[in-house]
């Protein structure tokens, strides 16, 4: 029922009492509507239902209701119903616009100004569309579309909805120590490699079937492949008919107990240094050993990639892998392969750079090991430092005589190193002092500190000098010459 006027000692029927608690529990009677409606005076107390396929409107004007009344608006339609502002003023906080099954109450201010309350708390239609997607808000509710794997949500005032998702490039993620090749501190080249073991670019070393060389090669080519890093790519090849070539990194114990029982992701850039069949193969894998601090030959998984060949970026290879490492893992490694049937010919071989071991299933964004290159030089320097004379007669140690032809001298170590240096390695060196320049013939480590405080050696030289005379250990007269530890795995 309507709106009713009564007066005073007026006897209601039974059927207004029951309208008035019809009124008071529900809303009113209702009316039913199925096209666009407008709203007249009759309609207070009452509810006016839309049931229409397609979008309605039902507009209110002015002069037609009082301050106080109210009108109960439904729709049980599929199409939108939208509450229509016709002369009178109509607010809501929410929205005019009822889908269906969505209902709300317009309460009249005055007679010329209503409110809408919606009564459906989630009127707002969702912008959300994708599968991980976040509701943000600007000046509006608005959609934060789903990151790309990997990536993390971090706060930007600078963006519309002060969110923005990044690529995590937390140092540490990285397992592989010089994943870019950026340091090489044995040289740039290595001309020659016939031997087992034998370490290229920092942290790196070979396993091969035949003479090998290597080159610190600078990429050609924008950022693909990949940003991030560095434009470095260590590449290997044939110069004689070869079995097969193998690149290995073995991460020391201390740094490879966090793989242990986990999901990892072996991810790299790779391509064929050579346009035969044989050398765009390369099985690249992930494996464990049981044992602290030693090279791993038990496989946890790999998988062959098939490389392109060229000199471009868009000539690179994005190759990736998953493994779960056993728990008993006390050494990880990873390793690439080339072993085609029948061998390699001269000229087969492959570069590779963006080299990333980490935890989860998914390949992110690389970065390198430490986060920066001054640390990444610093972490391989733990395992091999070379002093290099930076021109001709450069220093690079100390020293006084001990006899006629040999003596002690000290070098200063940039970082402590992973254990008590294995050998002594060194190419051009000569005892100097004011009046002497003697060839050095043979260096003996004599050191027991890992630190940054001395390296100790005794030297053999060519010629008398004498005892308890001081001296400067440095390079002759050869832009090549230095003095290197190993504490190498």
């Amino acid at each position: 029922m309507a709106k009713q006027t009564f007066t005073t000692g007026q006897v209601l029927t039974a059927a207004q009492m029951t309208s008035l608690q019809q009124t008071a529990m529900g809303g009113g009677s209702t009316t039913a509507k199925t096209t666009s409606y407008v709203l007249v005076a009759a309609d207070a107390g009452t509810v006016v239902q839309m049931n229409a396929a397609g979008a309605t409107t039902i507009t209110v004007n002015t002069a037609l209701f009082a301050a106080g009344d109210t009108v109960q608006i439904q729709n049980v339609g599929a199409g939108v119903c939208t509450i229509t502002a016709g002369t009178a003023t109509v607010n809501t906080s929410s929205t005019l616009a009822l889908k269906q099954y969505d209902a709300g109450s317009l309460y009249f201010n005055s007679t010329s100004a209503a409110i809408f309350f919606a009564v459906d708390a989630a009127d707002s239609t969702s912008p959300l569309t994708t599968k991980g997607d976040l509701f943000t808000y600007s000046t509006a509710d608005a959609r934060l579309a789903v990151g790309n794997n990997g990536e993390s949500l971090v706060a930007d005032s600078g963006t519309a909805t002060g969110l923005r998702y990044q690529a995590n490039t937390s140092a540490g993620k990285n397992g592989l120590i010089n994943g870019a090749f950026t340091i090489s501190q044995r040289g740039a080249t290595i001309a020659g490699i016939n031997t087992d073991n034998t370490y290229t670019a920092d942290r790196w070393y070979i396993t091969r079937g035949g003479v090998i060389d290597y080159a610190q090669k600078t990429v050609a080519g924008g950022s693909t492949p990949p940003a991030n890093f560095d434009a470095y790519a260590q590449y290997i090849n044939q110069t004689a008919a070869n079995a097969f070539i193998t690149i290995n990194q073995a991460i020391e114990t201390v740094n490879s107990v966090r793989f242990a029982n986990k999901v990892v992701t072996f991810s790299f850039y790779a391509r064929a240094a050579a346009n035969t069949a044989k050398s765009k193969s390369l099985t690249a894998g992930v494996y464990y050993s049981t044992s602290d601090n030693t090279k791993p030959t038990t496989t946890i998984g790999d998988t062959t990639f098939t490389l392109l060949y060229g000199t471009t970026a868009a000539d690179w290879t994005f190759c990736t892998l998953t493994a779960t490492v056993p728990s008993t893992a006390r050494t990880v490694s990873v390793r690439y392969t080339s072993a085609p049937v029948g061998g390699l010919a001269v000229g087969d071989g492959y570069e590779i750079t963006g080299t990333m071991l980490e935890i989860g299933s998914v390949a992110t964004a690389f970065q390198t090991a430490t986060g920066n290159q001054a640390s990444e030089l610093a972490a391989c320097q733990r395992y091999y430092y070379r002093s290099s004379s930076t021109n001709l007669y450069g220093a690079v140690g100390t020293g006084i005589a001990t006899g006629l032809t040999a003596g002690t001298f000290l070098t200063s170590l940039p970082v402590a190193m992973r254990v008590v240096p294995t050998t002594i390695d060194f190419s051009t060196l000569q005892v100097y002092s004011s009046t002497v320049a003697l060839a050095v013939s043979a260096l003996t480590l004599n050191t027991s500190t890992t630190t940054t405080t001395i390296g100790g050696s005794t030297s053999t030289h060519a010629n008398a000098t004498t005892a308890d005379y001081f001296y400067i250990l440095r390079g002759a007269n050869s832009a090549s010459a230095y003095i290197a530890f190993n504490a190498e795995l």
